[in-house]
């Protein structure tokens, strides 16, 4: 259904896919998209004073048995 879109309005599928999903998650109203709209809803928690974790060593690569 995608690739017929995409053929039908002259772009890729690749294209295409950014379009649709782009809609889905902007606010029809007032044009706001889904950053847009998470930085509001938490606006005024004072997520900026929260305390930023100390950041851990990354787990060691695993190492196949052979």
């Amino acid at each position: 259904m995608v690739r017929l879109q995409a053929a039908h309005h002259g772009c890729s599928m690749e294209q295409k896919a950014r379009d649709i999903l782009r809609r889905a998650v902007q606010d029809e109203a007032t044009g706001a998209g889904f950053a847009q709209k998470i930085c509001k809803r938490f606006a005024g928690l004072g997520v900026d004073e929260l305390p930023i974790p100390v950041r851990r060593a990354a787990r060691p690569p695993i190492v196949p048995i052979d």
